[in-house]
């Protein structure tokens, strides 16, 4: 979807605040890979996977407002630097202080806290395993991982090992086909998005295999030419 689409859809949704409020303020939306453009991917993979549950689990409530302000805020401000607990602590006080004093909706301690609870699920490594999770909790952390399928996800990968400290190149394609490897937790989230994640892993391989096969020195590093 195009940004004017994900905005349309957090209009349509009535988290046009949010939206707004994550593109202007996010301090981490220029970061190499947790930027704007990974925030937004997961906004709108979270709203396909919402989508295609409530076609699929039409009996099933699925709690969409809290799914989608933790699409948003999820990474917000997130720093390499720091440890994955302290950023996903930043993102919950951001969300907080955001809903207090500048979101439109009347604030509720509730909703808070289950868009925070949320956000908690995507902490790398994971503090909760898959057998745990919610079902809003198992759609937020596919969407997470989602952008691994898009044809974009070249430039996303570079930026990932950039902000994992420019590893070699070798190990960054091997990392890159790891988090590429396998299917996500969903069966609605493999139908939309898992032959194109095969697509991807299946070039890291083969990047890989001319890169080892061409390259002197395999384990030089990546190239920081900021």
């Amino acid at each position: 979807m195009s940004t004017k689409d994900l905005f349309e859809m957090s209009v349509k949704f009535g988290i046009a605040d949010s939206f707004v409020f994550v593109v202007m303020q996010n301090k981490g939306n220029t970061s190499p890979y947790h930027n704007l453009q990974h925030l937004l991917d997961v906004f709108g993979t979270t709203c396909l996977i919402i989508e295609k549950c409530e076609h699929t689990r039409k009996e099933t409530v699925i709690n969409s407002f809290a799914l989608m302000e933790a699409s948003l805020f999820h990474d917000f401000g997130r720093s390499a630097c720091n440890a994955d607990r302290d950023n996903v602590a930043y993102a919950c006080a951001i969300y907080r202080q955001f809903r207090k004093e500048f979101s439109k909706r009347p604030y509720s301690e509730q909703e808070v806290l289950e868009v925070c609870s949320l956000i908690t699920s995507t902490e790398w490594p994971y503090v909760k395993s898959n057998e745990e999770l919610s079902l809003e909790e198992t759609i937020l952390r596919d969407a997470d991982v989602v952008p691994s399928a898009h044809e974009n996800f070249l430039a996303q990968a570079i930026g990932l090992g950039k902000e994992m400290g420019n590893p070699s190149v070798s190990k960054w394609l091997r990392q890159t086909i790891e988090f590429n490897s396998g299917k996500f937790l969903l069966p609605e989230t493999n139908e939309l998005f898992f032959e194109k994640r095969k697509e991807n892993t299946l070039f890291f391989s083969v990047l890989l295999d001319c890169y080892e096969s061409s390259i002197q020195n395999p384990e030089q590093r990546i190239l920081d030419t900021d």
